[in-house]
């Protein structure tokens, strides 16, 4: 929904690019999504790419869960 939404907004240059996570339990994984429109004959595609880190346990791996929110907040901050 959020890149929909973004590719909606006014064009920029180049692929949007999102980031999220989804937690079960104790266990977070990261996710980016990087989606641009491409003109193919009449019909323009929509084109997404998902990654995905490992799974991170909430228990043993806080530092690297903040570390990881840390470094996506910082990609949106001018």
């Amino acid at each position: 929904a959020v890149v929909w939404t973004k590719l909606g907004q006014p064009p920029q240059e180049g692929p949007v690019e999102v980031f999220g996570c989804f937690t079960v339990a104790d266990l977070w994984t990261f996710v980016r999504a990087e989606a641009e429109v491409r003109a193919q004959g009449l019909a323009p595609r929509l084109a997404l790419t998902l990654s995905w880190s490992r799974e991170y346990a909430e228990r043993t791996e806080a530092d690297a869960i903040l570390q990881a929110l840390r470094w996506i907040a910082r990609r949106f901050t001018p």
